[in-house]
């Protein structure tokens, strides 16, 4: 998410993205925001449940699996064109 956020709509590189931003914001803070900004629009202004749930147990986004730890999800009989890389 981090990275099509950098690459495609433009999100400063010096945050890392808005995951990492968040985590060294701390998501606490950033529940708070949303909170504060649903004031106004409670419609748009919606809190995922994950940051609702991370900010209680003030915990942070994770990092991506490393290469050995990714699974491949496929559900036919074909291999992913990733193990070329």
């Amino acid at each position: 998410m981090d990275v099509v956020y950098i690459n495609g709509y433009g999100f400063p590189i010096w945050r890392g993205g808005p995951m990492q931003y968040a985590n060294m914001e701390g998501l606490e803070k950033v529940s708070n925001k949303i909170d504060e900004f649903a004031k106004n629009d409670p419609d748009f202004w919606s809190k995922a449940e994950i940051i609702e749930q991370l900010s209680k147990e003030n915990g942070r986004f994770g990092e991506a699996p490393t290469k050995e730890e990714r699974k491949e999800k496929l559900s036919f009989n074909q291999t992913s064109v990733a193990k070329n890389f």
